[in-house]
């Protein structure tokens, strides 16, 4: 299945309840929403991003590993007091991930990383645009998806 199938509905899980607050994510493909920068106002928020692919085609089956990260932008300042509300994130994250781990059948498999490092990184000192640096976490995930009946035409077979 193609990215552009797929990616905004990892867009939605990003979409965690947060300290009361729905945490925005902002959809890469249905609409042409990312923001070229972020403000106190759009916080929090959260925004996709892709890292790499890695493709996998021949004659047996054919599927792409994506790898990306999810920026949770949450506190609007580096007030540390902002710091226990953040750990609580932690959960509410991977709990997200785990509840939706095809995407509702949009890619095979959809999982926090494991092996490239850590699965939620922070809390970081987060800047997007020129807004004030400010408290996050990093989730870094990777997606199996079946492209078999997309790229077999190409091959010819």
């Amino acid at each position: 299945m193609a990215l552009e199938n797929w990616i905004d509905e990892l867009v939605k899980i990003s979409e965690i309840t947060w300290n009361g607050k729905r945490v925005r994510g902002y959809r890469l493909y249905q609409t042409a929403e990312f923001p070229g920068a972020i403000s106190a106002t759009n916080i929090p928020c959260a925004l996709v991003f892709l890292r790499q692919v890695t493709c996998e085609y021949g004659t047996g089956p054919c599927f792409d590993i994506w790898k990306g990260s999810i920026e949770y932008h949450l506190t609007p300042n580096l007030n540390r007091d902002q710091l226990p509300g953040l750990m609580r994130a932690f959960r509410l994250i991977r709990d997200a991930f785990a509840a939706h781990r095809t995407l509702g059948g949009k890619v095979a498999y959809l999982q926090l990383e494991t092996a490239d490092g850590p699965s939620i990184a922070g809390p970081a000192v987060l800047q997007y645009g020129a807004e004030e640096p400010h408290f996050g976490l990093v989730a870094n995930w990777w997606a199996k998806v079946i492209t078999g009946s997309e790229i077999s035409p190409i091959l010819g077979s």
